[in-house]
């Protein structure tokens, strides 16, 4: 009988001694660089004595933490887990010895056994960490810039990475071309396809930081279309695709009026490019008047330089550009000492890089001037005075009131007025076309 009460005793001491470790319901995943905590915990404290907690890679029994003695063991520990499994030393009395794993690496996916040993009893769970990586984001839309103008392509993660082993490629989606390359701690620019030197700006200074865009200067039309942004590390890699569209073209804009002006006054003919192209992007500038012979070039723009040269005859030294405007795209002509036969339509033509465009401003209705007003008087007056005197002429002899030397009178007015009249007014209209 006192045999049996001693093996029933044992029982249930047994029983009241045993404990239960538990761990995670379901695998844990991170992004990578990032820190996970592994559960490990009992529902009831365990006494310190002789308490030894154990953390060890399932599948090649590798120790990541020991904690012995009433103290962690780093010493004995895989060295890959130095400075990177923190074991919650302070939540050991709550029955906690959860792990926390820091800077997660591709490496550090599989399973983790942890092993509680207590007295004479001892327990165990498995914790297992699957899909360590990172998601690449990039712009939610297509992204649209003006022509010459710079864009930002975003890139990047949420999380730091590690620099160590860290790769970003920037390529264009539709040909493979190959925009720019961070590699091994740097940039490496001598890959790269030779029309992106000096245009695709990489923010090196943002890496440490997940931030992996890239900045394009000088728009063109063909940087249109898709990009790509890989980044690899280690064992992963992740990417996103980024749109341009819509870059916009060249604009070139006039007068919506036409331009009119007085013959021998200065007339201004509008000309303005986009402000986003910059003067060093405009190779070439032409002003052209548009006849039923062709076009003749009025004033001509190109490599930076005015060339006042190249206009015809006609227009030659009465046409010039604002100079100082020209660098807010400004390229309105002056056409001064406006002639009779510069009516006309003008055709301002723009070429930047593979892109052209054009605007027209019509020249009309060329008014008079204070000069052609005081040559019309003159004719006027000749014409007038001429038939005044003839009919005063006419009357007298008609009459026979007068005597001889009146008639005589009359009739060298007759002669002179007009003439005089005709050659002030010769010589009023001389000055308007020298003008």
């Amino acid at each position: 009988m006192d045999l049996l009460a001693c093996i029933l005793i044992s029982m249930v001491l047994m029983v009241t001694d045993g404990f239960t470790v538990h761990g995670p319901s379901a695998p844990l995943s991170a992004p990578l660089g990032s820190s996970v905590v592994l559960p490990c915990f009992v529902d009831e404290a365990l006494p310190v004595e002789d308490l030894e907690v154990e953390w060890r890679r399932a599948d090649s029994e590798t120790l990541v933490h020991l904690y012995q003695d009433g103290e962690s063991r780093p010493e004995v520990q895989q060295q890959d887990y130095h400075d990177r499994a923190h074991f919650f030393t302070e939540e050991i009395q709550h029955g906690n010895f959860s792990l926390r794993l820091d800077n997660l690496t591709a490496q550090d996916e599989g399973e983790y056994r942890c092993t509680v040993h207590s007295q004479q009893d001892s327990g165990e769970a498995v914790a297992q960490i699957k899909d360590v990586g990172f998601v690449v984001h990039g712009p939610s839309a297509p992204l649209s810039a003006p022509l010459g103008s710079s864009v930002v392509l975003p890139c990047y993660i949420d999380n730091k990475l590690l620099m160590e082993d860290l790769e970003v490629e920037w390529r264009r989606a539709d040909s493979e071309t190959l925009i720019h390359l961070y590699q091994d701690g740097e940039s490496r620019a001598e890959v790269q396809q030779q029309d992106y030197h000096d245009r695709a700006h990489f923010f090196t200074e943002e890496i440490q930081h997940g931030n992996f865009s890239l900045r394009l200067d000088n728009l063109t039309v063909q940087d249109e279309g898709e990009y790509r942004c890989r980044v690899f590390i280690q064992l992963n890699k992740g990417e996103t695709v980024v749109q341009i569209k819509d870059v916009e073209r060249l604009l070139v804009s006039g007068s919506n009026r036409p331009a009119s002006a007085y013959v021998g006054e200065d007339v201004t003919l509008n000309c303005s490019v986009d402000s986003h192209i910059t003067p060093e992007h405009i190779e070439e500038v032409s002003w052209l008047k548009t006849d039923e012979d062709g076009d003749s070039l009025v004033l001509l723009y190109q490599n930076n330089e005015t060339l006042p040269d190249s206009s015809v005859e006609q227009f030659r030294g009465r046409v010039e550009f604002f100079t100082a405007e020209i660098s807010k795209g400004n390229f309105s002509l002056r056409l001064k000492s406006v002639r009779t036969e510069d009516k006309g339509v003008y055709r301002c033509q723009v070429f930047a890089g593979d892109l052209s465009a054009n605007a027209t401003v019509e020249l009309e209705r060329l008014g008079f001037s204070s000069l052609h007003i005081v040559v019309l008087v003159f004719c006027v007056a000749a014409g007038s005075g001429a038939v005044l005197l003839l009919c005063c002429l006419i009357y007298c002899r008609y009459k026979n009131t007068v005597t001889s030397s009146l008639i005589w009178n009359f009739q060298i007015s007759l002669v002179l007025f007009p003439n005089i009249c005709m050659c002030f007014a010769f010589i009023f209209w001389g000055f308007i076309e020298g003008a």
